[in-house]
């Protein structure tokens, strides 16, 4: 995308990122791109637009029976967010209950075995994203909105906010294998390993009162 002209106004843009989806898509497998700066990401995704507000939707993570710093490295992560890039963090929360569900593998004469298990699924954040993007959009706040996500569920306000005439371009963090699931926008952009190495968060980030918060050691 071309700079914008000496005399023409920077076009304003609002950043929604789905933090898990983003998460599982782009993050999951990569433990040393995890320190990622969503406002540099933005800034280099979107060239000479003025990046406004960014706002990141996720829910407090619980740790594992198999690793005890989940919840610790969530936190750290979100709070050298706030301090360095000024990114608005929107919690949303976790929901557990028990559920009766069949094995992959199915045994003899066609039969499925059920298992009892704990579901785990995170509630509020899409809604969440849903409404701000609403919202913004209705109040004029941005020209852009960049929303980093491929959840189906947000097509309807994607497409309300297009008819405030707000110009709304969506990153896919998951590979484009399933394209049903690609959300209908104005503009699209693509992500690499490139570029989420070049939007990583210093190392340490150094607030205000000149506290250091370093990236966790098992993101190195």
């Amino acid at each position: 995308m071309r700079a914008p002209l000496a005399h023409e106004p920077m076009l304003r843009a609002n950043v929604y990122v789905d933090g898990f989806n983003f998460y599982y898509g782009a993050l999951k497998h990569r433990p040393h791109l995890k320190w990622l700066d969503y406002r540099a990401l933005a800034q280099d995704l979107l060239g000479g637009h003025e990046i406004n507000t960014v706002r990141y939707f996720t829910a407090p993570a619980k740790n594992r029976l198999n690793d005890s710093t989940v919840s610790q490295r969530q936190g750290v992560y979100l709070q050298a967010l706030e301090e360095h890039s000024e990114i608005e963090i929107h919690k949303g929360q976790f929901k557990e209950s028990p559920a009766r569900l069949p094995l992959a593998k199915e045994l003899r004469k066609g039969k499925l075995k059920f298992v009892e298990v704990m579901r785990t699924v995170e509630k509020g954040s899409d809604a969440s994203l849903a409404a701000y993007l609403v919202r913004d959009s209705c109040h004029h706040e941005m020209d852009v909105a960049l929303v980093m996500s491929n959840d189906s569920d947000l097509q309807a306000p994607v497409d309300i906010a297009e008819r405030e005439g707000i110009t709304v371009i969506t990153v896919n963090p998951h590979e484009q294998r399933n394209q049903q699931r690609v959300l209908r926008s104005s503009d699209k952009r693509t992500l690499d390993e490139g570029i989420l190495r070049r939007s990583q968060l210093p190392n340490p980030v150094v607030n205000e009162s000149g506290r250091k918060i370093y990236k966790p050691r098992p993101w190195a």
